[in-house]
């Protein structure tokens, strides 16, 4: 049985990469890197159309909850296996981010250990890979951010710890039902206000897509960022419900600072 589900993963894991290989060439044939499996340190894995650190230029970087080892997964191989491709995985996001130009990188923040047990120096855990992540792109000029739930958080880890420099290049950050509780109370004021214009969270809700009163305690604002409903009351579904949301807002960041 065992055998059964491990084989079954690594089925839909080969079989997602190839579709994220055919969809961006039928969608996108002026693209010409496609995302493939990238080392940005000694056992740090990613998915990425950027095989070196970048110099410059727009990147999206994709930060999922825990869950699957694999990048490339919102939260583990069996959502896929259930709800299909473009639910399981930020397949769409992938293809809106290279449609505009974007560099892409998926990152791996559940794997924290070689396969021998030892930490994998840089991603020893969640909020460690981000950092080292945020590290690799330290050379692109503007950054997207699209995270999901314990993913969301780790951002959010990413900000207390290096402040505003993080808005000197993240543009926007569109979160899907993220777990964190609360900002930092000693965060700077000027900081705390960059959040709030430029971080959005949808959160699991049964009201309509982008309503701001996704649950009866929330009203526009909650953990101290903006709030909408992601359309989706499962918190799993959420970043695919919030998909073209999520799109939307990062493109009008983006595009706001040219």
């Amino acid at each position: 049985m065992l055998r059964s589900l491990v084989g079954s993963e690594m089925c839909i894991r080969d079989r997602y990469q190839r579709r994220v290989r055919g969809t961006l060439l039928g969608a996108c044939m002026e693209v010409e890197q496609l995302l493939e499996q990238v080392e940005i340190r000694p056992g740090t894995v990613v998915l990425s159309s950027l095989t070196e650190p970048p110099t410059g230029g727009q990147v999206l970087l994709i930060v999922p909850g825990s869950g699957s080892q694999e990048p490339g997964y919102w939260s583990s191989a069996a959502l896929c296996h259930e709800h299909g491709e473009e639910v399981g995985t930020p397949l769409l996001l992938v293809q809106a981010a290279l449609e505009r130009g974007w560099g892409v990188l998926c990152a791996s923040p559940n794997l924290n250990h070689h396969p021998d047990g030892r930490p994998i120096v840089g991603s020893e855990s969640p909020d460690q890979h981000v950092v080292s992540v945020w590290e690799w792109l330290s050379g692109a000029d503007e950054l997207a951010v699209a995270a999901h739930s314990q993913g969301a958080a780790s951002v959010f880890a990413l900000i207390e710890r290096h402040g505003a420099d993080v808005f000197e290049r993240v543009r926007g950050i569109a979160m899907a039902d993220s777990v964190h509780r609360q900002l930092p109370t000693h965060l700077p004021e000027p900081l705390l206000q960059m959040v709030s214009r430029s971080v959005v969270n949808w959160v699991s809700s049964s009201q309509p897509l982008d309503s701001l009163n996704p649950k009866p305690w929330i009203k526009g604002f909650a953990g101290g960022v903006q709030c909408r409903s992601a359309g989706a009351s499962k918190h799993e579904l959420t970043p695919h419900s919030a998909t073209s949301s999520m799109i939307q807002f990062l493109d009008h960041c983006m595009t706001e600072f040219e």
